[in-house]
């Protein structure tokens, strides 16, 4: 199996109050922009909460979906309370098995795919990656090639919890 990459960015500096240091997770059968874009969004509207943000993209089989719930019931665990999970996880076998996970998990399709799947009287195509077929590519490629600068970002096995520079 191959290690899942999580993909790190230093949080706000912690202020020291209650309220600081919630860790969140934008999983994804994909890269996880999408998830970490809208979560990002709506973690904006909390001023004065600092936020641990942890990208974990890629969890495409049961394996890797059983590895994510390790590494976030692991941080759980460490910070004392729920970790946020905002996914993406388009694969139904693979979203059960992360929602087992001890995190307020946050399904951006159940939560707006399936509203609209009634409303039009239609199924989506429940594919993954469509944004990105659709987006402009030149805009998306510079995108994927920021995220994945070595000077930005550390690799890490979910399975382990040592970090190696890449």
């Amino acid at each position: 199996m191959n290690p899942t990459i999580e993909l790190f960015r230093p949080s706000t500096p912690d202020s020291g109050s209650a309220r600081s240091g919630r860790t969140v997770f934008y999983v994804s059968d994909g890269t996880g922009i999408t998830a970490e874009t809208f979560g990002q969004s709506v973690l904006t509207q909390f001023e004065g909460l600092a936020f641990r943000h942890v990208r974990l993209p890629f969890i495409d089989s049961l394996d890797k979906a059983d590895a994510t719930v390790a590494r976030i019931d692991a941080q759980a665990q460490q910070d004392g309370h729920r970790p946020l999970v905002f996914s993406t996880l388009v694969n139904p076998e693979i979203n059960r098995v992360v929602r087992r996970a001890q995190a307020m998990f946050l399904d951006l399709f159940s939560t707006f795919v399936e509203p609209l799947e009634h409303e039009f009287g239609i199924k989506s195509t429940h594919t993954i990656g469509r944004f990105h077929q659709t987006a402009d590519s030149s805009k998306y490629k510079a995108r994927i090639e920021a995220i994945i600068s070595p000077c930005s970002m550390t690799m890490v096995n979910p399975l382990q919890n040592s970090r190696a520079p890449t």
